[in-house]
């Protein structure tokens, strides 16, 4: 299958464009250069599209302005690069012939912005919450996926990821913040990115939304008995994890283990579940030394 990917330069493309090395041809294309093989230019740019989509049975969407980039760009911004270029895409797309379009969405659309813990448990048909332009243009998009999908011939599925976690830097630079997010709030990048394939190979009809966050074994209620004693929970689950997270110097925190998100809709429409969960990061830190940061003077900015 030939695939054209957005965002190829991110951590879910680079992730894409190594897991579908030897099974799929992928045309990536990003904004930023450094990337071998990837296309520099604009996505929205359909003078460049157009020959980049011959062909192409599926696009991958991963491209967006995101959370990081909120002190850099308006709100219109976020909705001209969000919503707007991804109209021009799927038209682009249904003209060129293509299929198959999976769109990166978000599970903030859920969360909200801080992914502050609050209670009940989410799934695919929980009502969206964005509480900053991000996510709301994540809703907006999901919208115009379904819309398309009805109105024209082109399937399409929106993946709700959750925080997108590279191994390497949740075990070593910064693994007292996200190791613990592979709990309930992240994925590993290439889960990440066999799901964003799988999404172009499995049959479905029509529009699906699905999450992909992982198997977070805690329900509601044990997470919300868990809020003064977070690490009786995670012994209960996996036995001498909260000795080990301590010789990690790492302090677990009761909203780690939220939120409680079901991935059921993941495993029955693409038959994705993660394959690598807390205890291969556990793994990970503890073969690892830990990177600790440079003073904020001497950091350089690298996107």
């Amino acid at each position: 299958m030939k695939i054209l990917l957005t965002g190829a330069a991110g951590k879910l493309g680079r992730a894409i464009l190594q897991t579908a090395e030897g099974r799929h041809e992928v045309v990536g294309i990003d904004s930023r250069p450094g990337v071998p093989g990837v296309h520099v230019g604009s996505c929205h740019d359909l003078s460049l599209l157009g020959p980049l989509l011959e062909g192409c049975s599926a696009v991958i969407h991963a491209a967006a302005l995101h959370g990081g980039q909120r002190c850099d760009h308006s709100r219109t911004e976020f909705l001209e690069a969000n919503v707007v270029g991804l109209q021009r895409l799927l038209e682009e797309s249904v003209r060129c012939g293509v299929r198959r379009f999976v769109f990166a969405s978000s599970l903030e659309v859920l969360t909200g912005r801080d992914w502050k813990a609050t209670t009940g448990t989410f799934d695919e048909s929980s009502p969206p919450q964005p509480t900053w332009i991000y996510p709301a243009t994540k809703v907006f998009g999901e919208i115009l996926c379904d819309m398309m999908s009805r109105e024209e011939s082109i399937e399409t599925i929106a993946l709700r990821y959750g925080r997108i976690l590279h191994r390497e830097e949740a075990t070593r630079h910064r693994r007292e913040i996200l190791l613990p997010q592979i709990i309930a709030r992240g994925v590993d990048h290439l889960d990440a990115a066999e799901a964003a394939l799988l999404a172009c190979e499995r049959p479905y009809c029509g529009f699906r939304i699905v999450n992909i966050a992982p198997e977070n074994p805690f329900s509601q209620e044990e997470i919300d008995r868990a809020r003064h004693e977070p690490l009786a929970l995670l012994e209960k689950e996996w036995p001498g994890s909260s000795a080990r997270l301590e010789a990690l110097g790492i302090t677990l925190r009761w909203d780690d283990l939220w939120p409680a998100i079901t991935t059921r809709a993941a495993a029955q429409v693409l038959g994705w579940r993660p394959r690598i969960k807390f205890p291969d990061y556990l793994r990970f830190a503890e073969d690892r030394p830990p990177v600790h940061h440079r003073p904020a003077a001497q950091y350089q900015t690298v996107t």
